[in-house]
């Protein structure tokens, strides 16, 4: 795992010299979308817990014709889940494996960055909350999600700017990598330049209450719909057992979180005068944990939702530094955050073995 925490700590010492000694922040942000390109693309596949499941599935797949002819028996797969190594597989069959994950870890890094530029004040700031979590989950993980969410962050920039019809095609395309990108939708509900700590603590409240009792109306409504990704959450979900859908509330990386969303409702109105983006993001990061709380009855959905909408952490988390007078105190504490969110993941939740590279042996 010292692959990790190295890679980590670059990070951090990137976001020292970058504030300290203004380095262009351009540059700095091109230097990391290399490395971290570089870092998920070539991983081995058994690094991650899905990679296996992703070859499997990049294997099943036949001509991309057949993807239009029997839909009924592909929907499970949205169209560049399939489409992308159908194709590749017809061009390069030796090395369509390693060529999908490429594209992947381009698209989805380079959508993630260029959504924390526009929003973060602090990017390579932003990279370091990025890493131990989003990134090791999804760049390294769940990589279809991954470019998901790195569309929720633009839009989320889209919207703050009205730019509409930006966000309807930038939604239309996620679409084509995950279905959950029909969640992005809510984020047009959500009021830019008013923010109510009220109102927002309310929210926060009952939805905790909700969450002690597990209601799983909410789900039961859910289900009933017959719609593509609905159909696709039914049938994963009948699969798994009580014991595989059971979810610890209030697990530590959970409380961590919670305990910074309060903290950046408290001082909304501080941010908001530092970042325009203020006020967007911590409802988003609220409706991150709302989901969380109103789904866990479905741990799948929950965490799902929840992780997300969680991607909105990038810009959020840096907000501390604006809350404290002395500077390195916000930093300390993002960092610090940070480092213990990695080591949950690494070390309790096991989301990735030791890194290493991919083996271009098994290509042939």
């Amino acid at each position: 795992m010292v692959f990790y925490y190295l890679f980590f700590f670059l990070l951090v010492f990137l976001a020292v010299l970058r504030d300290l000694f203004f380095f262009d922040k351009k540059l700095c942000l091109l230097f990391c979308f290399l490395l971290l390109f570089f870092f998920s693309g070539f991983r081995d596949v058994d690094v991650s817990k899905d990679g296996t499941n992703y070859v499997t599935g990049f294997e099943m797949v036949g001509t991309p014709f057949e993807y239009f002819i029997h839909y009924d028996d592909w929907f499970f797969f949205e169209p560049f889940y399939y489409l992308f190594p159908s194709i590749l597989k017809l061009v390069l069959p030796h090395l369509y494996i390693l060529l999908v994950f490429l594209l992947y870890a381009i698209i989805g890094v380079h959508l993630n960055l260029k959504g924390i530029f526009k929003l973060s004040y602090f990017p390579i700031v932003s990279l370091v909350v990025y890493f131990p979590q989003n990134y090791l989950l999804h760049e390294m993980t769940q990589i279809r999600v991954g470019v998901a969410c790195g569309f929720l962050l633009l839009c989320s920039y889209y919207h703050y700017h009205q730019k509409y019809f930006s966000f309807l095609i930038s939604v239309l395309v996620s679409l084509l990598f995950h279905y959950v990108s029909l969640l992005i939708l809510t984020v047009l509900i959500l009021k830019t330049k008013k923010f109510s700590r009220k109102n927002a603590l309310i929210i926060l409240v009952a939805s905790l209450i909700i969450s002690v009792f597990r209601s799983d109306f909410i789900i039961a409504a859910l289900l009933h719909l017959n719609f593509v990704f609905i159909v696709k959450l039914s049938n994963t979900l009948q699969a798994m057992d009580e014991e595989m859908n059971s979810i610890h509330i209030f697990n530590v990386a959970f409380l961590l979180n919670l305990a910074a969303l309060f903290w950046l409702i408290y001082k909304a109105h501080i941010i908001q005068e530092k970042n325009k983006y203020g006020y967007l993001a911590i409802k988003v990061h609220l409706l991150s944990i709302v989901s969380y709380l109103l789904f866990t009855s479905m741990s799948m959905v929950a965490f799902r939702l929840y992780e997300f909408f969680g991607i909105i952490n990038v810009i959020t988390v840096p907000f501390v530094i604006y809350t404290f007078k002395n500077k390195i105190i916000g930093y300390s504490i993002i960092f610090i955050y940070a480092l213990l969110i990695m080591a949950i993941n690494l070390h309790v939740n096991d989301l990735l073995k030791p890194y290493g590279f991919f083996k271009l042996e098994s290509l042939w």
